[in-house]
């Protein structure tokens, strides 16, 4: 997309479609838009007219610099004997000549239109909107909701004030134009007036008439285009289309007098119902513009078809009249028939191009608003529809992809299970291996075990106590539960397991009286901490590198064969009647009890 530049719109002559902007900056701004959206149009889009005896199509570019060059132009007469047939025709007509684009830009002859011309005190678009909606219902005679009105602002000027032209158009008339196109298959971005399209084409390339200097009436220029089923009259300033009308007098007609007359005769007939035509239209614009005066009279389309007509209507109003060649000032395409014919007479393409070339504002566009409010909803749910298929296809993709991840990782877990499942032999043998290699390393190594402290029990504890319950945490405490003949013996026991090389900080959580078969005994509970390493005992002598020898508690001499000569019991199944006597331990002894785990080694003997 290029945009051309103010400063190109500086640099050229002031004839030609750059003149209408030459004075201000806000005018030269708006065309380029225009331009810029004409461009895209032209690039996009069909150019389409059709009236009750003609169809025309035309397809152009723009290029970069701002000439025109018109790629396809078809013309052809249309024939038919029910209206349903017109869709069939077009389509026909379309492929016939090579046109492939879908979307198009339509107009429709001026006649069938009401035109007004409103000059209001707004430049803003919004107001405008506002006052044209109140105008229109002023204008016209009919229930609003049956017309379609829309509106272009043809200039604006610098006190604030818009002239703008209002277009009001029956609904049905609408209507059945965009039907039969879209029946035809083409898909209509803008329905404007023929009218519109042909003063486009002409000031993109005409001169514009002078301001007159102060005091002196104001000057203007007559367009009259001949087209195959209809003319149209223009009138136009410096910067506003002051006039236009259409009349329903074409090329058709003469060749239908030509069929009743000589062809000499035909031809005077049909210029003096034209002149008769202009002679009114003038009339009114005289009676309109006051202060205005007609410097000359341009003839286009298909005036060639005519002889004498510029001498003949110079005669009748005295002013000048030029024959204007609007295929004169663009480009076509190599192999194109031009100038376009229909029945061997030469018609106007003023309409059909200059619906597809740029205005200084926002042009017509009839297309009713509850079809542009359905397109605008439409499109609105295609791109979510299309959002939401892309979403979707991209929630695929990634499921998909992390199925695939999962699955992978799936196929390694169950690779790696396999390959554990292999080594788990392995890893049992290892296993009992390590738990053998350890209980020698304690042994080398000096650090005791539970048979150690069986034994130094065996050891210290005397003759007459008889142990109950033996629990030993390997990691902190031993507890030691029995029953003595007498409180003595209890007392006696914990200087000994105090000296003793395997424990440390003994104490009596308590001790109960209770008799059984008539004799007293006394049940206790002492509690000390494990020394696990004779290096913990053992003074600091300078062979830190040595190997520690584990300690072996020397057994009495009638326990040579390292069995206890004692026996311990448990008798848990005795009724007994018991008097308890608790020691004066701490609170913390007491809890300490009550925090030992489950796991503790519990020895019984009897």
């Amino acid at each position: 997309m290029i945009l051309l530049s103010l400063e190109y719109l500086n640099s050229v002559p002031t004839s030609g479609y750059e003149s209408f902007m030459r004075t201000e900056k806000s005018k030269k701004a708006a065309f380029s838009r225009s331009l810029k959206h004409a461009r895209l149009t032209a690039q996009s889009c069909i150019g389409l007219e059709i009236d009750s005896a003609s169809i025309k199509a035309a397809q152009i570019r723009i290029k970069p610099n701002g000439t025109v060059q018109v790629e396809k132009i078809a013309v052809a007469e249309l024939k038919y004997f029910a209206f349903t047939e017109v869709p069939a025709i077009i389509r026909s007509f379309l492929k016939e000549h090579g046109f492939k684009r879908q979307r198009a830009a339509s107009c429709f002859p001026r006649n069938l239109s009401t035109i007004r011309f409103l000059h209001l005190p707004s430049v803003n678009a919004r107001e405008l909107k506002e006052m044209v909606d109140f105008q229109s219902m002023k204008q016209i005679p009919y229930n609003k909701e049956d017309m379609i009105v829309d509106y272009e602002i043809v200039s604006q000027g610098g006190e604030g004030y818009s002239n703008v032209l209002l277009a009001i158009t029956h609904r049905n008339v609408i209507f059945q134009h965009l039907d039969t196109l879209e029946a035809a298959g083409l898909n209509i971005e803008r329905i404007d007036i023929n009218s519109r399209g042909i003063f486009r084409a002409y000031r993109y390339f005409a001169q514009i008439p002078e301001t007159a200097a102060d005091g002196k009436p104001k000057t203007a220029d007559a367009l009259i285009d001949i087209d195959y089923a209809h003319t149209t009259i223009q009138v136009m300033d410096e910067d506003n289309l002051l006039f236009t009308r259409a009349i329903t007098l074409g090329i058709n007609h003469l060749l239908l007098k030509e069929k009743k007359y000589q062809e000499e005769s035909a031809n005077a007939n049909w210029q003096a119902e034209l002149i008769e035509e202009l002679y009114r239209s003038f009339a009114v614009f005289y009676r309109e513009h006051t202060d205005y005066k007609l410097r000359k009279i341009l003839l286009c389309g298909g005036a060639g078809n005519f002889l004498h007509i510029e001498q003949n209507i110079s005669a009748r109003f005295g002013i000048p009249v030029e024959m204007y060649s609007f295929t004169d000032k663009i480009e076509f395409a190599k192999g194109l028939n031009v100038p376009a014919q229909i029945n061997g007479k030469q018609v106007s393409l003023m309409g059909v191009i200059g619906l597809l070339l740029p205005g200084a504002y926002r042009p017509l566009n009839l297309i009713p608003p509850q079809v542009k409010s359905a397109r605008k909803r439409q499109h609105r749910l295609a791109k979510l529809s299309v959002t939401a298929l892309l979403c979707l296809g991209l929630a695929i993709a990634g499921s998909y992809k992390f199925y695939e991840a999962v699955n992978v990782k799936a196929l390694q877990i169950e690779s790696l299970q396999q390959q554990v499942g292999a080594l788990a032999p392995r890893v049992d043998r290892l296993e009992a291996m390590r738990s053998k290699i350890e209980v020698i390393r304690e042994q080398f190594t000096g650090k005791r075990s539970s048979l150690d402290f069986l034994r130094e029990l065996y050891v210290v504890i005397p003759e007459k106590i008889f142990l109950s319950a033996f629990l030993y945490d390997e990691t902190k405490y031993i507890v030691i539960k029995g029953t003595a003949e007498n409180m003595s013996e209890v007392f006696d026991l914990i200087p000994k397991l105090e000296n003793s090389p395997y424990f440390e900080k003994v104490s009596s959580r308590g001790v109960k009286r209770r008799k059984v078969a008539d004799k007293e005994v006394i049940d206790f509970e002492i509690q000390c901490s494990l020394i696990k390493d004779d290096s913990e005992t053992q003074p600091d002598t300078g062979t830190e590198n040595q190997e520690p020898v584990p300690h072996e508690p020397s057994l009495p001499p009638d326990s040579a064969d390292g069995l206890p000569p004692k026996e311990l019991m448990i008798d848990n199944e005795q009724t007994f009647q018991e008097e308890s006597y608790e020691t004066n331990e701490t609170d913390q002894d007491n809890q300490f009890y009550d925090e030992l785990q489950p796991d503790m080694i519990e020895t019984q003997t009897e």
